[in-house]
């Protein structure tokens, strides 16, 4: 961790190549044992913006004259770059071999803080705790912890055509893995290089619709954002069997009726459509503010017939129709029923006639065979005048009921 000129002919031209160079001292844990010094070396490559792998040697004396050594691979996994960080702490392990008699495996882990910029010299200091092992059991004898302060040298990126990507000044840009972070517009010139191609960014700001960009070596893209529309929201309740539209648009209900909608501002129409019904609505959207509309159920259908007669006239037919275009997801009950002139038992079996009629008449017009219910015949209604009691009710039930 200072730099050795010789380290520099390990292939620096190597992406994000690292070269280090330092001293450390040390102390083994455990009662009187001797205290240690030595030089510490190290090659490397910066993989990612967080994570560095390399090998490092390490060679020294304890204070009473015995030489160690060890050689080893490590990685280093370091705190992400962030805009008021100067200092970057990370973690690293390793494993090796501890060059004595006899050989003797080895391992260390601990906490650092390094400084520095890509393609300039920087400084390292560094905590581990370091291990022998000559039998399976960890032992406090065969422990040293170690404090180790050096230079280090972290190599530019193979070069290759920048991305050039102009933003407004007032923009925040989402960078991806590894950063996972949004950065002001000021910051993304510098951090263009260490994206890899078809990497994803996004640049947005306030009252702004924000823009996907990939970044690729040699691109050049000047984000333009356009102003965001001004929005607000629309909450419609309903049951879910229900079609709901606005404009041209279907708009999808959850499964619990709710419909949230961002629209923008000014007057929409809102059409709903279901169990044979077609509610149409004027309403007005306000920015920053939600509008809500409750929709009632269907209330029942009637077809007409004329009378002591179970066959639908021209009128009749187009009524079902109807009906058929705006069911949705709903279901039908039929009940047939009569006026009170005649007999009652003719009039039982013109109600069940009538009813099955509409059902025929249904099923023609599209209406699936599982969508129909014929229910029993019904006693006329009271009040209603004779020709209003010639009928055939169609109840909406919502695809569960049974």
């Amino acid at each position: 961790m200072t730099l050795v000129p010789s380290l520099l002919l390990v292939p620096a031209a190597l992406a994000g190549a690292i070269v280090e160079i330092g001293g450390l001292g040390g102390i083994v844990l455990g009662d009187g044992t001797p205290a240690s010094g030595g030089i510490d070396l190290g090659v490397g490559a910066s993989i990612s913006p967080r994570w560095d792998v390399g090998a490092a040697l390490a060679s020294g004396a304890t204070s009473d004259g015995s030489p160690w050594a060890r050689t080893g691979a490590q990685v280093r996994a370091l705190a992400a770059p962030a805009e008021d960080r100067r200092l970057r702490p990370y973690l690293v392990a390793g494993a090796g071999i501890g060059v004595t008699d006899p050989l003797r495996p080895a391992f260390w882990v601990g906490p650092g803080v390094q400084a520095g910029k890509v393609g300039a010299v920087g400084w390292r200091l560094e905590a581990r705790l370091v291990n022998r092992r000559p039998t399976t059991a960890w032992r406090a004898a065969e422990t040293r912890v170690e404090i180790g302060l050096g230079l280090h040298l972290r190599a530019r990126p193979r070069s290759r055509p920048p991305a050039v990507i102009s933003v407004p000044p007032e923009s925040r840009v989402w960078l991806p893995h590894p950063w996972c972070a949004w950065v002001p517009a000021d910051q993304l010139p510098s951090l263009l290089a260490a994206l890899p191609d078809k990497s994803e960014i996004v640049v947005t700001a306030e009252g702004r619709v924000p823009v996907v960009v990939e970044v690729n070596a040699g691109t050049s893209v000047e984000v333009q954002l356009d102003e965001a529309p001004h929005q607000g929201a629309l909450v419609v309740v309903a049951n879910p069997a229900d079609t709901v539209r606005i404009g041209d648009l279907d708009l999808q209900l959850a499964e619990d009726g709710i419909l949230l909608a961002n629209l923008p501002e000014g007057p929409i129409t809102l059409e709903v459509t279901g169990g044979g019904r077609l509610l149409r609505q004027e309403l007005a959207v306000a920015e920053g503010w939600a509008t809500w509309l409750r929709i009632p159920p269907p209330e029942p259908q009637a077809v007409f017939f004329p009378l002591d007669s179970s066959i639908l006239d021209a009128a009749g037919h187009a009524r079902v129709a109807e009906l058929a275009a705006r069911r949705g997801q709903w279901r039908f009950l039929l009940e047939g029923s009569w006026s009170t002139e005649g007999q009652e038992t003719r009039n039982t079996l013109l109600g069940q006639l009538r009813a099955e009629a509409v059902r025929e008449a249904l099923l023609a017009a599209g209406v699936p065979v599982e969508a129909v219910v014929v229910g029993a015949p019904a006693p006329p209604p009271v009040g209603p005048p004779l020709p209003e009691q010639r009928v055939c009710r169609i109840v909406a039930l919502p695809p569960e009921s049974t």
